[in-house]
């Protein structure tokens, strides 16, 4: 599914690991870790959730990011 999100392969695949008081332990593709904040998680995520995470540059512009999220939103409903 990662490849369907984002021709350029800018997402990288996770599944949900654990939780903790504040925060997701997320397995990486790769086999990292990463502990994510709870709160910045989308709604019902569970542990073995698969979940996608994208880096954006701190100057990426409103249209840019809206057109990111359309583009997810449209992959995700299976709206081409």
């Amino acid at each position: 599914m990662k490849d369907q999100l984002d021709v350029n392969n800018s997402f990288v695949e996770g599944k949900i690991d654990s939780f903790d008081m504040d925060s997701a332990s997320i397995v990486l593709n790769d086999g990292q870790k990463i502990s994510w904040p709870k709160d910045k998680l989308p709604p019902k995520v569970k542990v073995g959730s698969i979940i996608y995470v994208k880096a954006i540059d701190e100057k990426l512009n409103i249209t840019e990011q809206e057109q990111v999220s359309k583009s997810i939103l449209n992959k995700l409903l299976g709206n081409n």
